[in-house]
């Protein structure tokens, strides 16, 4: 699935469904600060800062969706490079 197939996934669903916000999404990486205020806000607590990084540059795919730049939504595919690869919410 490349980009432009998720944006028209997005665009059909997402965006129908809130109109109303001004939702946008993106396939790059968070930052550490926005990945540690969506899991305090899922009830998750932070990470530490360095691990959270580490997380994050070794993940192998991100998707995030943002309103302005609030990071509401965020998944992200991890593995191990060869034979196991889980998708994260």
């Amino acid at each position: 699935m490349n980009q432009q197939t998720i944006q028209n996934l997005f665009d059909d669903s997402v965006k129908k469904i809130h109109q109303d916000q001004n939702l946008s999404f993106s396939v790059s990486s968070p930052s550490v600060n926005q990945f540690n205020e969506l899991r305090k806000d899922a009830g998750w607590g932070e990470m530490a800062v360095a691990l959270a990084q580490f997380s994050l540059i070794n993940s192998i795919f991100h998707i995030g969706i943002y309103s302005d730049v609030a990071l509401l939504a965020y998944g992200r595919v991890i593995g191990d490079g060869a034979l196991f690869f889980i998708f994260k919410i």
